[in-house]
């Protein structure tokens, strides 16, 4: 019996050690914490990330990862979440943030998912910077509303170019007019008729 137990412990352990092994290796940051908010596991892309050693975090609330204006409103949230468990994103419609150790502030994006062992409950939660993303972002909507005001300008200029344009020509039309009303002569009639004839469609 006690070679079984010692078996089992030692599966435990190895098990554990595999787990850790997975989170060390993942590529985004990765925080678990337990029912109370505290952080009980987090990996080197999170020491990283946030700028705070491994020993900095464990045993603190997950909240130190946040800017101050928004630690009491995640307060609720997260007890919302261990009410109600389930894997999904966090913040859908909502601009996340995370503060670094040296209380920059960067955009994140955050996945949940609980976690239960026999003894306990836990929330894992993967940590993506999207700082780089969120640029490009804003740069293909300058790029966008910098082409729309270009398209607007030279809309503006080829409708100033087209008027400009036909003032000369339906001057000439108006005097041609004026000619055949007025004028007796053969000659200058013809003229007013063949300008008439070569006046381009505008």
């Amino acid at each position: 019996m006690a070679g079984l137990m010692g078996t089992d412990k030692l599966q435990v352990e190895e098990s554990e050690a595999y787990f850790r092994v997975l989170i060390e290796a993942a590529p985004d940051a990765m925080i678990i914490v337990d029912d109370a908010g505290e952080i009980a596991i987090v990996n080197g892309q999170a020491e990283k990330m946030f700028g705070y050693g491994r020993e900095e975090m464990l045993g603190n609330k997950i909240e130190m990862l946040l800017p101050d204006r928004i630690r009491q409103a995640h307060v609720g949230h997260r007890e919302n979440f261990v009410a109600n468990p389930d894997l999904r994103p966090m913040g859908i419609g909502m601009e996340l943030v995370g503060q670094r150790k040296d209380g920059s502030e960067f955009p994140v994006e955050i996945s949940l998912s609980p976690v239960k062992t026999e003894k306990a409950s836990f929330v894992s939660s993967v940590i993506r910077d999207v700082t780089d993303r969120k640029r490009m972002e804003e740069e293909i909507i300058a790029a966008q509303e910098a082409a729309e005001r270009a398209n607007k300008a030279n809309g503006a200029v080829l409708a100033a170019a087209s008027h400009d344009l036909r003032q000369p020509v339906q001057a000439r039309s108006l005097l041609n007019g004026a000619r055949r009303r007025t004028g007796q002569d053969e000659r200058a009639l013809e003229m007013s008729k063949g300008q008439e004839q070569s006046r381009p469609a505008m």
